[in-house]
């Protein structure tokens, strides 16, 4: 999924007669001329810029992804061949996110804030025994610490999973992130454009870590070292962008690379 309306309000227009003074004295030969006067107040305002479709361009045929809102705050988002998300607000949070395959529930997705900012994510798959809980430190603004847990269902015992790491964000956007797995160090850093990414306008996407949708550009490479000495290994993503008149994206034409595959996705964008 990662791949990963207009309506105008018409400015008033006030007609407001003219006088030298109080004591003039129109007549029927007067001329009576009157000056229009548009309040500062009145404006034309757009509705945000929204994505309504998203394409996959596959070689079995173009998967279409369906956008769906309730005003700027995201419905669902599912695709043609019924594989999707749908979303659930609390206020202006995002606070439950369900992934369907076929109508049926995959999995669930829950979050939780503090002082407006993410707290937790507690991810449920039905028929599993255990459930992930990742937990949030916010350091600073742009340094978010974390770490993933596991609940055991039954007990609500939670247990480490030697899985923690940190997001370094700048401008919006996750510039970096410093993983560690049982003590193996990986790391993922993006470099981005300056331009509008598609769901920008979304309320609380932004809010949710670590998601590509959040994000306030577009990514133009990913870069990801995982191991350490003679076993890293680096994959790259890059991605290069055709944009429409109000810069958001129509067109993304990305590229994956490692050291034993290379291939390429095209995904489009409507608006």
């Amino acid at each position: 999924m990662k791949r990963a309306l207009c309506v105008l309000s018409v400015a008033l227009l006030v007609l407001v007669s003219c006088s030298k003074d109080n004591d003039s004295v129109v007549t029927p030969g007067d001329k009576v001329i009157t000056d229009p006067i548009v309040k500062k107040e009145d404006s034309i305002v757009l509705p945000p810029v929204l994505v309504q479709k998203v394409i996959y361009k596959e070689e079995t045929g173009d998967v279409i992804n369906n956008v769906l809102y309730d005003g700027n705050k995201i419905k669902s988002f599912m695709s043609s061949d019924r594989f999707g998300s749908k979303y659930t607000y609390t206020g202006n949070f995002i606070t439950k996110m369900e992934i369907m395959r076929d109508d049926t529930l995959f999995s669930t997705s829950e979050y939780t804030y503090n002082k407006g900012k993410l707290s937790t994510t507690t991810r449920k798959q039905p028929g599993r025994g255990f459930y992930d809980v990742t937990k949030y430190t916010h350091i600073t603004d742009s340094t978010i610490a974390y770490a993933k847990y596991k609940v055991i269902a039954t007990t609500e015992t939670e247990e480490e999973t030697g899985i923690m790491g940190r997001y370094t964000y700048r401008k919006g956007n996750l510039v970096k992130d410093q993983r560690f797995v049982n003590g193996v160090e990986s790391i993922s850093t993006n470099q981005f454009d300056t331009y509008n990414s598609p769901f920008k306008n979304v309320l609380g996407y932004n809010l949710l870590l670590g998601d590509e949708n959040g994000y306030a550009n577009n990514v133009i490479e990913n870069k990801s070292i995982s191991g350490a000495g003679g076993t890293a290994t680096t994959t790259i993503i890059t991605s290069a962008y055709k944009y429409d008149s109000n810069k958001y994206p129509t067109e993304r034409v990305i590229t994956y690379t490692s050291p034993k595959w290379s291939k390429t996705f095209t995904d489009e964008y409507v608006y």
